[in-house]
């Protein structure tokens, strides 16, 4: 195989089976660990694997990654909204983090560089939210590849105002309404919130913490790098969201949260880069949230370039020579500093997405 490349997916055996692919649902519990352990495992099992789960007490969100074949993990995304739904009420649920639902956000991401896997995707996405709308009563938003609405297509927009402006919402009709399920604010609404479902590409979670206390700081950079907003603004990074909070777990620091939507395009450095040039206070490093492709690390270790203009498929975004390469990876864990909160490398090299997929057996071990 070609440095760089991916298993082969092109032999006969892989095209009779279901497409490969990555589900990362958000939901809106980080400090009760029976029910983010209740979560998780509805999420586990009948051909769906859990690989990670990353939980965040001050935010009160749990991410979880599972990967498999496509029917299996849509079923087990079933399983976990079900469970999510049952066990959170955002009556009374807070935390840093915006959220519109107790299953807040679940994004499909297909694993197979192939048109044909990608539109199995969105199929069984839009079968999976019509069955959350219908069996579980949770009004659905969807976006991405799955939007229905070219407004909607962005999650910020989905999200708009989070939970506390869902009833208004509603009330204004259905054009800020949700795609499917319920289209009044009742109790039983209320209490599950809404969900933002889609078929979207790989990102990258990170956040950046600043050695301060000042969450306008933390808020002010977000808002000059965010790719999102006003027009001439000099440190703006394309395909880049980025919000400032603050985590009381952190001893009060603040961070600048960010998403890469396209870490080829803005690559983590460049984002790490821009923070530490506009911060008067020190950058202490960047904080993964869930898993990360091996090329956002190796290209943090090499310093590359940022690519410039957006691939829009996988083909370049899975990289298993680089996963193998214990060297480039650490090189990259050191260039972001991902070590200020955990001292030990083999706690992100463990975090690999291409890793992780190896170990679950869900490619070929050999290259």
């Amino acid at each position: 195989m070609a440095a760089g490349a991916s298993p082969p997916v092109g032999d006969t055996a892989v095209q009779q089976r279901a497409p490969l692919v990555e589900a990362v649902p958000n939901f809106s519990e980080g400090r009760d660990p029976r029910v983010i352990a209740a979560i998780s495992e509805a999420l586990d099992g009948d051909g769906a694997q859990v690989l990670h789960v990353d939980r965040n007490p001050d935010a009160n969100r749990t991410v979880v990654t599972l990967a498999g074949p496509l029917p299996a993990v849509t079923s087990a995304l079933f399983r976990g909204m079900a469970a999510a739904v049952q066990s959170i009420d955002m009556r009374r649920q807070d935390g840093a983090h915006i959220r519109v639902g107790s299953a807040d956000v679940v994004p499909l991401v297909c694993l197979e560089p192939d048109e044909l896997a990608l539109s199995a995707c969105v199929r069984e996405m839009a079968a999976l939210a019509g069955r959350v709308g219908t069996d579980l009563g949770v009004p659905v938003f969807l976006y991405e590849k799955s939007a229905l609405r070219p407004a909607f297509r962005s999650l910020p927009r989905c999200r708009r105002g989070g939970y506390e402006a869902l009833a208004q919402r509603f009330a204004s009709g259905g054009a800020d309404g949700p795609d499917l399920g319920p289209d009044e604010f009742t109790e039983s609404v209320a209490q599950t919130g809404a969900s933002v479902l889609g078929v979207r590409e790989l990102l990258v979670a990170l956040n950046f913490t600043l050695d301060s206390r000042d969450e306008e700081l933390a808020r002010g950079i977000a808002s000059a790098i965010r790719s999102v907003g006003p027009k001439g603004r000099p440190d703006r990074l394309p395909g880049l969201r980025a919000v400032g909070w603050t985590m009381p777990g952190y001893s009060g620091r603040v961070q600048v949260s960010t998403n890469l939507l396209d870490f080829r395009r803005t690559t983590a450095e460049q984002v790490l880069d821009t923070i530490t040039r506009l911060s008067p206070v020190e950058v202490l490093g960047a904080e993964l949230i869930g898993l990360t492709p091996a090329q956002m690390l190796a290209s943090a270790a090499r310093d590359e370039p940022a690519s410039g203009a957006r691939e829009e498929r996988l083909e370049q975004c899975l990289d298993f020579d680089a996963a193998e390469d214990d060297g480039l990876l650490e090189a990259g864990i050191a260039r972001l500093r991902l070590g200020h909160l955990s001292t030990d490398p083999e706690d992100f090299k463990a975090r690999v997405l291409e890793r992780c997929l190896r170990s679950a057996r869900l490619v070929p071990a050999e290259r």
